[in-house]
């Protein structure tokens, strides 16, 4: 199946919210319930997860890693 970023959020997260205050998920996130908390996010996206990375990953936290759609990050 082809990729589409139609479906994913705008901004810096994996989830957005509607006019009702309900939470839409990205549909590439997913948290993997056999990992430790911290561990456990995973982008289908990016195929990639918090326990692949390298260093600091926020996939967990649903914070985005695959930088499609992210607000530019303008705080001092």
């Amino acid at each position: 199946m082809e990729k589409s970023i139609d479906v994913i959020p705008e901004g810096m997260y994996c989830y957005t919210r509607n006019e009702d205050n309900k939470v839409k998920v990205c549909p590439y996130w997913e948290k993997i319930k056999d990992l430790p908390e911290q561990m456990d996010g995973y982008c289908h996206y990016i195929e990639s997860g918090d326990s692949d990375a390298e260093g600091l990953s926020l996939l967990w936290d649903m914070c985005k890693e695959c930088g499609i759609k992210d607000e530019d990050d303008e705080r001092i």
